[in-house]
């Protein structure tokens, strides 16, 4: 199975190897499309935080059409997007319209009375596109089939041994018989 894997996979939280490293280790052949080094960090100043935030402009179309391009070129069974914030319900259904199996994992909560204004509308309206969304709060659960979702599964946080190694503690003076990160 072909997996094309839409995430920001920026380097100050890296969440994203994560999850491509898993897909590979389960026999998936994983096409990686990253978002931050390729077109967010292109963003600069105000002017730039408000196509950010809002998800429009020049560089928010050109993510758009390549993700399409790449997804025509290399006909994926499966398109797994990690937070997409950018990508709009008719940007979802041409990928859809390929045959793609699309899903989302959605580590932010787009229904906080506290989240951020403008960032996650495109979202919200998409949310009918996917077919299946991963949250990591049980309570969006309802929230998401609420607002459109086909089905949606609580996906919480998790731990990797080889990113959350952090060697052995020599120093005796530290006694202790669990760590809860």
């Amino acid at each position: 199975m072909k997996v094309i894997y839409v995430a920001q996979f920026s380097t100050s939280h890296d969440r994203d190897n994560i999850w491509l490293e898993s897909f590979k280790r389960s026999g998936l052949e994983v096409i990686p499309f990253p978002i931050f080094d390729s077109y967010e960090k292109s963003l600069k100043g105000v002017t730039g935080k408000l196509y950010a935030r809002f998800h429009f402009g020049s560089v928010m179309n050109a993510l758009r059409s390549d993700l399409i391009r790449l997804v025509n070129r290399e006909s994926p069974d499966w398109i797994h997007f990690r937070l997409p914030l950018h990508f709009d319900a008719l940007t979802l259904m041409k990928l859809k319209s390929t045959g793609a199996i699309l899903t989302c994992y959605y580590n932010d909560d787009p229904f906080s009375s506290k989240r951020v204004f403008g960032l996650h509308h495109l979202f919200i309206k998409s949310i009918p596109v996917y077919d299946a969304h991963f949250v990591f709060r049980k309570k969006n659960i309802s929230e998401f089939l609420r607002n459109g979702a086909k089905y949606v599964e609580h996906c919480p946080p998790f731990y990797d041994q080889k990113t959350h190694n952090f060697g052995v503690i020599e120093d005796r003076q530290y006694r202790f018989d669990a760590v809860l990160i």
